[in-house]
């Protein structure tokens, strides 16, 4: 008798992820993983770029926005400009 023919059971075939409450969850197809996978990054995206933003402001009620985190200098205003959450100067940036 093969694996395919040993009568295994629906769940040890079904495809199962950890959903993003911890939780094990059953899928049916490939797409509906891809799918979760891509919301899950795309949430933890958008709680990075809040996190940013949140930041950038919090500076700017402490009055160092616009200066780099490392070295102190000011960022230059065409970088603020396109990225308001920059937190280093260009020298200094990752």
């Amino acid at each position: 008798m093969s694996d395919s023919d040993s009568g295994s059971s629906p769940s040890s075939t079904t495809p199962a992820f950890v959903g993003p409450t911890g939780d094990l969850q059953q899928v049916s197809g490939d797409t509906q993983v891809q799918s979760s996978v891509e919301e899950h990054l795309g949430a933890n995206t958008l709680r990075a770029e809040l996190d940013d933003v949140e930041r950038a402001l919090a500076r700017l009620d402490e009055g160092t926005y616009g200066t780099c985190e490392i070295c102190g200098t000011e960022i230059a205003d065409d970088l603020l400009a396109s990225e308001p959450q920059l937190r280093s100067c260009e020298q200094h940036r990752r």
